[in-house]
């Protein structure tokens, strides 16, 4: 990763999140070390998969400020905001730093694959809102709530940010499914085959 190239010589503190802490995977578990020693998380290999999950998430949805995000999740314990796919991003960069290979072994040969694909910030902000009025309760128009607060935000904007949020969740599932069943070319030929033709009767 480009960015984990321009590392800062601060040692990692939850009092001050920097941007490597993001990328760096070492640093990022070093942190963990000290939210257990705060007792903000467990020891267990599943909290150390969701405390970096949380960073993730914290990379994607905060455009603005990513450390501030990640700090104010970590202090209020707020890991039910991690979703699915972070935790698969999480899973795939905490093996790779383990067991220094590659994820490759259950790539299907072409249009597969086990990798998160990366949200526009458009894309990653309609997430945000879908999960956040979700929780709320709200069951109305969303574009229009969101139109009113930013004019920016045009029908044709919305769209293409739905629909390129749509065709990522596709392929976070598509992924979960291929890991479930493990590396059997049958079985994900059958897969992709069914993904691939519910695509083409959605909308």
């Amino acid at each position: 990763m480009e960015k984990a190239t321009k590392t800062t010589t601060q040692a990692p503190t939850l009092c001050h999140i920097v941007p490597d802490d993001l990328w760096d995977t070492g640093r990022l578990l070093t942190l963990f070390e000290q939210a257990q020693t705060e007792r903000l998380i467990g020891k267990s290999d599943s909290e150390r998969l969701i405390f970096l999950a949380t960073a993730h998430h914290a990379r994607v949805i905060g455009t603005t400020n990513p450390c501030g995000l990640l700090a104010a999740l970590i202090r209020r314990k707020l890991w039910h905001y991690v979703t699915a796919s972070d935790q698969d991003a999480a899973s795939t960069r905490l093996k790779q730093y383990l067991y220094r290979q590659p994820p490759q072994q259950r790539r299907a040969p072409q249009h597969t694959t086990t990798e998160s694909p990366e949200l526009s910030q458009d894309a990653a902000i309609v997430r945000h809102v879908h999960t956040e009025l979700a929780r709320a309760g709200f069951h109305g128009e969303v574009f229009a709530l969101v139109s009113r607060q930013d004019a920016s935000w045009t029908r044709e904007r919305w769209d293409n940010a739905v629909r390129e949020l749509a065709q990522a969740r596709r392929a976070w599932q598509r992924a979960n499914d291929l890991n479930r069943v493990g590396s059997i070319p049958v079985l994900e030929e059958c897969l992709a085959s069914v993904v691939s033709s519910t695509e083409d009767g959605m909308e």
